[in-house]
């Protein structure tokens, strides 16, 4: 067993449901989009229960700063031509200020969990899963958006 390690703000949420710990998660979301850590965007924080656990997903559905380098989206369209059969090497995805966002996201996450897991004995022991990450249709929007241009 691993020794738990605790975020900063988990002693005074410890009582709390995931469903208040997301709600925390959407305001200090908000508190960072104002003092300009985050960029305007729209932020998505939801749960997901199960019998033995559960996840807070963070998603970001609209972001006012470029999140995909274009060497990623360039290997993107080429590797949809041949079905995604690992013809070139996969390029960085996220822009520094998309790496940036996702990182933020996390540590606020990471404040209000722990984690005592321990993947060499297949332990997982959180008080949710969860992680960051631009949403599947944002992705989609923008990729077709430099498709548009590149065919132009």
């Amino acid at each position: 067993m691993s020794e738990r390690i605790y975020g900063a703000k988990y002693q005074e949420t410890r009582d709390l449901n995931r469903t208040q710990i997301a709600a925390l998660i959407r305001t200090d979301i908000k508190a960072a989009v104002a003092d300009g850590r985050l960029p305007k965007g729209k932020y998505s924080v939801k749960t997901e229960n199960w019998s033995m656990g559960g996840a807070i997903e963070v998603r970001i559905r609209e972001f006012s700063r470029p999140f995909l380098t274009l060497e990623y989206v360039a290997w993107y369209l080429d590797e949809e031509k041949i079905g995604f059969r690992g013809g070139k090497t996969r390029p960085v995805e996220h822009t520094a200020e998309g790496k940036a966002a996702l990182y933020l996201l996390r540590v606020i996450m990471d404040s209000y969990n722990y984690d005592g897991s321990d993947s060499q004995s297949d332990h997982f022991d959180v008080r949710f899963y969860g992680h960051p990450e631009f949403a599947s249709e944002l992705h989609a929007q923008v990729i077709e958006a430099y498709r548009e241009l590149v065919e132009a």
